[in-house]
């Protein structure tokens, strides 16, 4: 949700929108020393995040050039219609649907929203006090990595209520919400809250 209701066009990989189970790898198909060059080069990539990277793991980056890089790219068409993976499409779609359609998130200029962070949780509110606005609110990971940690409660304004949640059963959650007249996260989850005057 976060992702797709960001005022930026979202870019996705194939199979990204339901959760495809087979990585979207690099692959090129050169020939000769142009291809080697292009191996190396994707290596000094990786040198160049400014992370120290093992060895080992170094070795084990899929190689462009390679075939079999390109083949573990193929998606497995099959698993776009197993359950799991339907449920997530349900939320691609139903958040893509938004975007189109609610008047105060098709507008994204940036004078039109605000960001801010409240401990571990993500505020995007667009709108202003005077119009209908929507508030995208985003419980991430906390520090210490416990993504099942529950955040303190957030006092939100009158008025807001809850438009769509990533944990809904529909996109396989389960169900359970966190806004009475405090705002309440528990684990990574995504709200969309609306308040219309």
């Amino acid at each position: 949700m976060l992702f797709l209701l960001l005022p930026y066009t979202p870019m996705l990989f194939m199979g990204q929108e339901w959760a495809a189970s087979t990585p979207f790898c690099f692959f090129t198909n050169h020939s000769g020393t142009f291809g080697e060059q292009v191996s190396e080069g994707r290596l000094k990539e990786f040198k160049n995040f400014g992370a120290e990277w093992p060895a080992a793991m170094l070795a084990a980056m899929p190689d462009p050039e390679k075939p079999d890089t390109f083949s573990r790219s193929r998606l497995n068409w099959a698993e776009s219609d197993v359950s799991d993976h339907q449920k997530v499409l349900k939320l691609y779609r139903a958040c893509l649907h938004l975007r189109k359609h609610d008047p105060v998130l098709r507008f994204r200029e940036r004078t039109h929203w605000k960001t801010w962070t409240n401990q571990d949780i993500l505020f995007i509110r667009y709108g202003s006090d005077d119009r209908p606005a929507r508030l995208l609110v985003t419980k991430l990971a906390d520090s210490m990595g416990d993504d099942t940690a529950s955040a303190a409660p957030v006092k939100l304004e009158t008025g807001w209520k809850i438009q769509m949640s990533s944990n809904e059963r529909r996109f396989g959650g389960s169900d359970e919400q966190g806004l009475d007249d405090v705002l309440t996260l528990a684990g990574p989850q995504t709200l969309l809250l609306s308040r219309d005057l």
